[in-house]
C-alpha cells in the first residue's frame, strides 16, 4: 500500500507529540491565504506563543486596520487548521521587514559553500527532481511546497557532493555523511528504539 507524504509525516508527528505545535505554527504559513495578497503585503505572521500568533506590520495605520480585522482572520485560520487553536493575533510594527528572516538565512545557506562544499557543481537528474516535485504535490500550501522542494533538493545535492567527495556512509542506511558514521534519522532512530 502506498501512502502519501502528508500522511506518514502526520502519523510520525502524532507520535512523538508535536501535533499540536505543528497546527499551531501552520498558522503562520497560512497568513497570507486567510488575509488576502494586499493585506499580506504589509503583513508577515511571525510566530506563534501559545494561543497567540504574533504579526510584523508595516506601520502603525496598517497595525490598526487588521486589528479590526483580528477576529475574522482568527476564524479562518482556525477553521484551515482544523481546531481552535489561535486565541488572539499581536500586531507590531517595530520587527517589520518584508523578507521573513527564514527566507534570509535559507538564501544564505543555499548559495554560500559551506567547508568548500559548493552544490553549484552537482547536477541532478530529471527524475531525482520530478520525484521530489512528486513528493511536495501532497502538500497544499504553495509556499509550503515551494520550501520543502528546495530543502529536499539542497538535501540531495548535498549528499550527491558527499559522496562525489570521499564523504562517509550511514552505516545503517548508507546515506552519505560528513562528520559521524550515522545520520540524523538512524541516529533518532535507535534513540526510539532503546
Amino acid at each position: 500500500m502506498v501512502q502519501k507524504f502528508r500522511d506518514i509525516v502526520d502519523e510520525h508527528l502524532k507520535g512523538m507529540g508535536y501535533d499540536p505545535v505543528v497546527k499551531k505554527w501552520s498558522a503562520v504559513w497560512l497568513w497570507e491565504t486567510a488575509v488576502g495578497e494586499k493585506l499580506a503585503s504589509v503583513s508577515r505572521a511571525d510566530r506563534v506563543r501559545g494561543q497567540i500568533l504574533y504579526v510584523s506590520v508595516r506601520d502603525s495605520s496598517w497595525a490598526h486596520h487588521l486589528s479590526l480585522m483580528k477576529r475574522e482572520f482568527l476564524s479562518k485560520i482556525n477553521a484551515a487548521i482544523g481546531e481552535d487553536m489561535l486565541k488572539d493575533i499581536k500586531f507590531t510594527v517595530t520587527h517589520y521587514s518584508q523578507e521573513p528572516p527564514y527566507r534570509k538565512s535559507l538564501a544564505a545557506n543555499e548559495t554560500a559553500p559551506k567547508d568548500g562544499l559548493n552544490l553549484d557543481e552537482i547536477d541532478l537528474s530529471e527524475e531525482v527532481v520530478d520525484r521530489i516535485r512528486e513528493n511536495a504535490s501532497a502538500i497544499a500550501d504553495s509556499r509550503l511546497r515551494s520550501l520543502f522542494e528546495r530543502v529536499q533538493l539542497v538535501d540531495k545535492k548535498r549528499k550527491e557532493w558527499i559522496a562525489r567527495h570521499g564523504g562517509a556512509k550511514c552505516v545503517i542506511c548508507e546515506v552519505p555523511v560528513e562528520d559521524s558514521d550515522v545520520c540524523p534519522v538512524c541516529s533518532i532512530k535507535g534513540i526510539d528504539s532503546r
